[in-house]
C-alpha cells in the first residue's frame, strides 16, 4: 500500500458541465491546471463538490481517469455510493488509474445508525482498492449517518487494515478530537468545514479539504500560515472573511452552481451543476462576482488561467 496521507489545503474539485449538463470531460484539464496554480498538490473529486451523487457510475470513472491524467499532483477519489457493489467497483478503478487514495461516504437511503454495519460497509468497499489509502468521509448533515466514528476507528484498527483516516465535515469539534485520539492516534483526521478552519487548525488537523479552496485558496493558506506563526488575530480575521465570503453566496442564490461561475470567471468552463442542485441566472452571478470584490475577497482568489496556457 502506498503512503499518502493527506495534508494542506485539498479543494474538492468540481466537475465541469455543457449547458445540457453533460459532462465537460475536455474542460477537466483546464480545472486540473487551474487548481495546481492555486498551489495545492492534491485535490479530492467526485464528492459532494464534485457531483458524485449526481454521475452515473460510468461518468464517474471518465471524470477519476481525466483528472488521474491531468492532474500534477494527488489525487483522492470519493466512491461513496447507496450500492456497495458499486462503490466497491469505483475504488477498484480508482486503483487502477493511479489514485493517490480513496474516500467514501456511507449508503444514505437507509439511516446508518449502527457502527457494526457502518464497519461492515466500509469494509466491502475498502477492500476493494487494498493498495490504496482509504478515507471514510463523515458528512452527516447529507448522509443522517447516526453512527459513532470514534468507535468505528477503533474496530477498524483490526479490519480495515489500509483505512489511513476520515475525512471529517461536521462542526463537532469535540467528536474530532476523540477520531484523533482514536486507536492511539494512529489515523489522519482531515477536516471539511471551510468556514470553521480555525477551529480544525486548534484541534491539530495537517489536512482541510474544502468547496471554497477551488475559487480561494490564498485565503485559506494565508489563515493557516497566519496561525502556525502565532498571529492569531489575522487568522481570525481571514476566517471571518472565509465565513462572510459564504454568506454571501448562500444570500445570491444556490451554492455550488454559483461558485461554478465563479471558476468560469477565473478562467475554466465550469458550467452548470445538475438537478436537484437549482440553476443560477447571469444577473446573479454578476451580483456574486460585485459582492465578493466589495467584501475585499479580490486579493485572496485563485489567479486566473488562459486556456491558451493549458
Amino acid at each position: 500500500m502506498n503512503n499518502y496521507t493527506m495534508k494542506g489545503l485539498v479543494p474538492a474539485a468540481y466537475t465541469p458541465m455543457f449547458e445540457d449538463l453533460s459532462v465537460n470531460y475536455d474542460a477537466i484539464e483546464a480545472m486540473a491546471s487551474y487548481l495546481k496554480a492555486s498551489g495545492v498538490n492534491a485535490i479530492f473529486i467526485c464528492g459532494s463538490t464534485g457531483e458524485g451523487c449526481n454521475l452515473t457510475t460510468e461518468e464517474r470513472k471518465k471524470v477519476a481517469e481525466a483528472y488521474v491524467k491531468h492532474f500534477d499532483g494527488e489525487v483522492i477519489v470519493h466512491v461513496g455510493h447507496n450500492c456497495l457493489k458499486d462503490a466497491a467497483d469505483l475504488a477498484a478503478h480508482a486503483q487502477e488509474i493511479g489514485a493517490a487514495a480513496v474516500s467514501a461516504i456511507a449508503p444514505s437511503y437507509f439511516p446508518m445508525n449502527s457502527t457494526q454495519v457502518l464497519l461492515k460497509s466500509m469494509k466491502q468497499i475498502a477492500a476493494a482498492c487494498p493498495e490504496l489509502p482509504f478515507y471514510y468521509y463523515h458528512i452527516p448533515a447529507l448522509t443522517n449517518a447516526g453512527a459513532n466514528v470514534p468507535e468505528f476507528l477503533e474496530l477498524a484498527a483490526d479490519s480495515i487494515p489500509n483505512l489511513r483516516g476520515v475525512k471529517f465535515t461536521n462542526e463537532q469539534i469535540h467528536v474530532f478530537l476523540a477520531c484523533k485520539q482514536a486507536a492511539g492516534g494512529i489515523y489522519d483526521i482531515a477536516f471539511g468545514y471551510d468556514e470553521m478552519m480555525i477551529a480544525g487548525w486548534s484541534a491539530g488537523s495537517k489536512a482541510y479539504v474544502g468547496s471554497t479552496f477551488n475559487f480561494m485558496a490564498p485565503l485559506y493558506q494565508a489563515l493557516l500560515d497566519a496561525a502556525e506563526a502565532g498571529n492569531m488575530e489575522e487568522a481570525r480575521r481571514l476566517q471571518h472573511l472565509s465565513e462572510e465570503a459564504i454568506r454571501v453566496i448562500n444570500s445570491v442564490g444556490a451554492f455550488h452552481p454559483l461558485v461554478k461561475t465563479l471558476i468560469s470567471r477565473l478562467g475554466v468552463p465550469c458550467g452548470p451543476a445538475r438537478l436537484p442542485m437549482d440553476s443560477v441566472t447571469q444577473e446573479q452571478a454578476d451580483t456574486l462576482w460585485n459582492k465578493l470584490q466589495d467584501l475585499g475577497v479580490g486579493p485572496y482568489l485563485n489567479p486566473s488561467i488562459s486556456l491558451s496556457r493549458v
